[in-house]
């Protein structure tokens, strides 16, 4: 069971790499030029996709047949061609770009779905391969790309080949899968949507806004400011996010069987000690994050990033965590009581908080970076406090987890102290990480925080062996 989240934080490592490596090879402005159009496939995706890929996820089951799911992917695709035409026929449009963007939706909707099918199915073998071929192309094809035309649309292209790599490899195995299928009990289109709907409307409502700031970023900056902003942006969004879909990956899943097989408390209870151990993993990453940016900085990221980088990266972590919070320990909750729409709520209170916000602090005179992330931080605080308080307190962690993470944190912060002590560069990365970690990790053991003894011992909080 814990292949499907290796493989996904193995994946995101290629990823996190490749984008620093698009960086230097592009500079600012051709990375910010590829980070918006990515960004807005990315959105195109979630909006016209998503439904189906959240649908696969909670409906389909090892053994049955995924071909209601490929009819609805065809007619969803035939709404993206005909927008990505609408899109292309606009007079001064950037067609290339456009037709880029329009092809990695489409490419990328169904590799996400073929993903989600195999994930529902708990065919680690078959994720696996999907995966690894995607990212072992990529290595290849992204920089390549980059490098050949020293353009944004160089980037995408290389970006759109190892999507369709992956999809080419996976191709044979899928019919052969489909052709032995029993008959389905998927829900009616209705049904589909009546789950799925409010949670693609609160995932395109978070995506607007990221989009939004990269487009604020743009217009008052530039798009080498964009550039600069998208790359902080994307590495600490794939880091956060990382590892909250890997923790999905392992424990969502187990919390719809535990729903399935024994009934609504035993689900919720399974979602309430994800909760706990999601505290326990995203809090120490966004400290330890924090403390080693200079580092990073000076050995990852390319020079003409450096100095907005840092600025942008420290102002957007607290944000982007509470984010990935908000997704990935509190959505389960609603997710498996089919209450969905208050998620939407919850989003479009993010998106006022912010856009109220982020003028008030620039006429205040508050800096680009600090303007952003002070706004991104009230609006995921106010999203995340309304839909706590829609579930009440039986969502708490156990008493005294608060404080065992607090101690555990502080831990972390003496251990990493003497790394900070010594100029940024690989020596302080090494003694702060090590450091950091060995704090952290011993008091979590001392303290059992999130039940860690007795998942080391072999037994998951799930109760699984």
């Amino acid at each position: 069971m814990m292949l499907m989240p290796a493989t996904f934080l193995a994946s995101a490592l290629v990823q996190f790499g490749l984008g620093l490596a698009t960086a230097w090879i592009l500079g600012p402005t051709e990375f910010g030029r590829y980070a918006l159009a990515l960004a807005g496939a990315v959105l195109a995706q979630t909006l016209i996709f998503e439904w189906l890929r959240l649908a696969a996820i909670r409906y389909h089951q090892a053994g049955a047949p995924a071909g209601r799911f490929l009819h609805l992917f065809a007619g969803a695709a035939a709404l993206a061609l005909a927008l990505a035409g609408l899109a292309v026929a606009i007079p001064g449009a950037p067609r290339g770009l456009l037709l880029l963007g329009a092809a990695i939706t489409l490419a990328a909707g169904y590799a996400e779905l073929r993903a989600a099918l195999l994930r529902a199915a708990f065919d680690e073998a078959g994720y696996v391969r999907i995966v690894a071929i995607r990212n072992g192309t990529a290595i290849l094809t992204m920089p390549v790309g980059a490098l050949a035309t020293g353009s944004a649309e160089g980037g995408l292209a290389g970006f759109l080949g190892s999507v369709l790599a992956a999809l080419a490899a996976d191709a044979l195995r899928f019919r052969r899968a489909a052709a032995v299928a029993r008959p389905d009990d998927l829900p009616r289109l209705g049904a589909l949507i009546g789950y799925s709907g409010p949670i693609i409307a609160t995932n395109v409502g978070y995506l607007a806004i990221f989009l939004a700031l990269r487009g604020v970023s743009a217009t008052l900056g530039g798009l080498a400011a964009a550039g600069q902003f998208s790359l902080a942006f994307d590495l600490i969004a794939k880091l956060v996010t990382t590892i909250g879909t890997a923790a999905d990956l392992a424990l969502f899943q187990l919390a719809v069987r535990a729903e399935r097989e024994n009934g609504a408390e035993a689900g919720f209870a399974a979602a309430r000690r994800n909760l706990t151990a999601l505290l326990a993993i995203l809090s120490p990453v966004a400290l330890g994050l924090m403390l080693v940016l200079p580092d990073l900085e000076i050995l990852l990221v390319a020079p003409d990033f450096r100095g907005p980088f840092r600025a942008f990266a420290e102002a957007l972590i607290p944000g982007l965590t509470l984010y990935a919070l908000i997704q990935y320990a509190l959505h389960p909750f609603f997710q498996l009581r089919h209450r969905t729409l208050p998620l939407t709520g919850a989003a479009l209170a993010a998106m006022a908080i912010i856009a109220t916000s982020l003028p008030i602090l620039r006429l205040a005179g508050a800096g680009l970076p600090l303007a952003i992330g002070l706004s991104l931080t009230a609006g995921m605080t106010g999203a995340g406090a309304l839909l706590a308080s829609r579930l009440g307190r039986s969502i708490l962690p156990e008493r005294g987890n608060g404080l065992r993470l607090g101690v555990a944190l502080a831990a972390l912060l003496l251990g990493a102290l003497p790394g900070r002590m010594l100029d940024p560069g690989p020596a302080a990365l090494l003694a702060t990480a090590a450091g950091g970690v060995a704090g952290y990790g011993f008091a979590a053991l001392l303290l059992d925080l999130a039940g860690v003894r007795a998942l080391l011992r072999g037994r998951g909080p799930t109760g699984l062996s």
